[in-house]
């Protein structure tokens, strides 16, 4: 298997990330901002294909790792959560000694023997304000000036 590798230019030793592009081309993915797309991207660089839903990532190691702030990157896990491609499987602890972090899951990724959720695919986009259908109405009689006109 080396001998094909090495024939075809490709190096048997190298990780990669496979996002389907299901996810980048739903409602979901388009209504994130940019900084929650780049802790998505992060959370799925800790990914291993075996270790959905311990995926240990809190709010200061996203701020570190984006160079965001810690707000920043809780605001980023909130709306993650909010459109379902992610959801917290153990929560934080911060009461105890050890000071866990939040441990992370893929909902398109099934956890050990449990199917995907899938609860990304249910969200849906609210309309955008700035079209023209949800602006003023133009067509009433007040803004027509052919009425108050005589010539």
């Amino acid at each position: 298997m080396e001998k094909y590798l090495k024939k075809k230019g490709r190096d048997a030793n190298i990780q990669h990330a496979r996002i389907p592009f299901a996810i980048l081309d739903s409602d979901a993915f388009r209504a994130l901002k940019p900084a929650s797309v780049f802790v998505y991207l992060r959370l799925f660089r800790r990914f291993h294909g075996y270790n959905n839903g311990y995926i240990p990532f809190g709010c200061r190691e996203a701020a570190i790792e984006c160079n965001i702030g810690k707000m920043t990157a809780q605001r980023a896990f909130k709306q993650l959560e909010e459109v379902g491609l992610i959801e917290c499987t153990v929560p934080s602890s911060f009461n105890s000694r050890k000071k866990l972090s939040r441990e992370w899951a893929f909902t398109h990724r099934g956890i050990g023997d449990q199917p995907a959720s899938g609860k990304w695919r249910n969200f849906k986009s609210k309309p955008s304000t700035k079209m023209k259908s949800f602006g003023i109405n133009r067509n009433t009689h007040v803004f027509d000036l052919k009425n108050y006109i005589t010539r």
